[in-house]
């Protein structure tokens, strides 16, 4: 078995971006960090353009880096976050012409997030990769062989699933916390078979399930309940039985959207 990984957020930014964007925001601030002081250290500014620094790298190489995600969910992810005015997306005559390159449109802000304080020690191995033979995989492909074992470090401070112990027991929460997220998405859907916009919102109650079970706000078998209170809600009597499931999310743990399955109303039938 190969070395384990560990994937980690910012509490503040998965409030403000959801926990999909806050992991690949905290992806692109430790890869454009390292090529900005590239850049500063050989003068040759290859990650320079336009007063920026950027970072290239192909959606299917992302696919490495996450594997729970597929194509189809990274692209959605980036384009939400370039959307939301955190990434901007361009291609440089020069580098890789045929690979996307990213950057931060507030570059000031999102790297300093990065930078480590005075009384912290800053790791040396990238995060969030894969490592396979020795080799430690970057953004565009493997890298040279690091001297000695290879080992994975978390450069930057973030809260790692809301756990503090060691990387096997966060391995294995990831790894129930993913297989519950697809029971509910899939239960979920057999339940109401929602159309395309109240599917966008109980994707959106499966990713605050998911932060909360990561930050210790609740247990795992929170999952367990909510395909409860949605079958609760289906057998009731009703007319607006996904509003009285968002409802009871609502409810139970604080999920603050779905506000139009809520306007239509609880009445009986």
């Amino acid at each position: 078995m190969g070395p384990r990984m560990e994937h980690s957020f910012d509490i503040d930014l998965a409030v403000e971006y959801g926990v999909d964007g806050a992991i690949v925001i905290r992806h692109f601030v430790y890869w454009i960090l390292k090529h900005k002081a590239d850049d500063e250290k050989s003068g040759c500014k290859s990650h320079t353009h336009r007063d920026k620094t950027w970072t290239y790298c192909s959606v299917k190489r992302l696919t490495e880096i996450w594997p729970y995600w597929s194509v189809k969910n990274i692209k959605i992810i980036l384009a939400k976050l370039i959307q939301q005015g955190v990434l901007t997306k361009d291609r440089f005559p020069g580098g890789c012409t045929t690979t996307n390159w990213y950057a931060f449109v507030d570059q000031a802000r999102f790297l300093e997030m990065g930078r480590p304080s005075r009384n912290e020690k800053r790791g040396k191995d990238p995060p969030d990769e894969l490592a396979r033979k020795g080799q430690v995989v970057g953004p565009n492909g493997p890298t040279k062989s690091p001297k000695g074992p290879t080992t994975i470090t978390t450069p930057i401070p973030t809260l790692s699933l809301g756990l503090k112990n060691n990387c096997a027991d966060l391995l294995a929460l990831d790894l129930k916390i993913a297989e519950k997220r697809k029971f509910l998405t899939a239960e979920i859907s057999r339940i109401f078979s929602p159309n395309h916009r109240e599917a966008a919102t109980f994707a959106h109650i499966a990713a605050h399930l998911v932060a909360m079970v990561q930050t210790g706000r609740a247990d795992i078998s929170i999952f367990n309940d909510a395909v409860e209170w949605a079958r609760s809600a289906k057998a009731s009597r009703v007319a607006n039985k996904k509003g009285l499931f968002v409802a009871k999310i609502k409810e139970k743990t604080g999920f603050a959207a779905g506000k139009r399955l809520l306007q239509k109303g609880c009445r009986p039938c």
